[in-house]
């Protein structure tokens, strides 16, 4: 218990400006100005290279990677900023590799290890996540990513005990990190512990307002403590409306109140300005006619 970069086109508009105070001159001569007075760039810093990839600047973060390496400086443990990099472009199962290839070399790095058990994890092998997580936690350096996941694999088990733990450890290295009082909210729902999840998500939705996954079990929480909505909002869209009424219906649902849900479910239908597919499916359930 669960997010930008120079393009070519860009780099065009960026000369032009920068050639925009001078006489026009042929392209070749241009190029030969630059070519003349320009020196080569220097190598990436390790750091720059970490702000590229955290800052979700990955096409600049893979140039400056490349030029490092076809310059033969590469930047000070560029092999895991590689790896890392291929992790934030979802390549999953090179960072993967990557990792693994690494902690042969480090086997006592946290950083590498709690990277290959977010890869495994988010390939589906949760046994592996799980080895590489404990290992991870054990060690100095260790951050709130690896206990964070480690709380996410503690509800899939329905290791309550151990998710508090987990999300505790998270929190205690990062209390401003919404995703982890999302993840704290989400394990507590799962729970039926509805006015604790919604005081986490509240938390989390604080942090993180334009989170579409932190409203979602927001309205979930709401529901499954009886908070219902009467109204529309000012600015709410009918098909967000229409969301928001089946995700508290499904709720309430959950929490056992099926004439609220019942009522619920029906308002989000009518309030869809489209065929509303999930609404009728959760409807059917409440009034079962649907699998369980």
């Amino acid at each position: 218990m669960m997010g930008r970069a120079v393009r070519p086109a860009l780099l065009a508009l960026l000369l032009l400006a920068a050639l925009g105070g001078q006489a026009e001159a042929s392209p070749g001569a241009a190029l030969e100005a630059v070519t003349a007075t320009d020196p080569a760039p220097a190598p990436a810093t390790a750091d720059a290279i970490r702000a590229a990839i955290d800052g979700g600047r990955l096409i600049q973060a893979r140039m400056m990677l490349d030029r490092n390496r076809e310059a033969g400086m590469p930047a000070e443990g560029h092999e895991g900023l590689e790896a890392d990099l291929l992790m934030a472009e979802h390549r999953y199962s090179e960072a993967l590799s990557r990792y693994l290839d690494l902690i042969r070399a480090a086997p006592d790095d946290a950083h590498l290890l709690t990277g290959a058990g977010l890869a495994a994890l988010r390939l589906g092998d949760k046994a592996a996540a799980l080895q590489h997580l404990r290992g991870a936690v054990v060690l100095k350096g260790v951050d709130w990513t690896a206990w964070n996941a480690l709380g996410v694999l503690s509800d899939d088990r329905g290791a309550w005990a151990d998710s508090v733990i987990a999300y505790d450890k998270a929190l205690a290295l990062a209390p401003d990190k919404a995703a982890i009082w999302n993840n704290r909210g989400y394990s507590l729902l799962l729970q039926r512990r509805a006015q604790e999840a919604l005081a986490a998500l509240d938390r989390a939705a604080a942090l993180d307002p334009n989170s579409h996954r932190i409203a979602v079990n927001r309205q979930m929480a709401r529901g499954m403590a009886g908070l219902y909505p009467r109204v529309r909002g000012e600015t709410e869209s009918s098909r967000d409306w229409a969301a928001r009424l089946n995700n508290v219906g499904y709720a309430a649902w959950l929490a056992g109140d099926r004439p609220a849900a019942r009522s619920l479910l029906a308002r989000a239908i009518e309030a869809s300005e489209v065929h509303y597919g999930r609404a009728l499916a959760n409807l059917a359930l409440v009034e079962g006619r649907g699998a369980k």
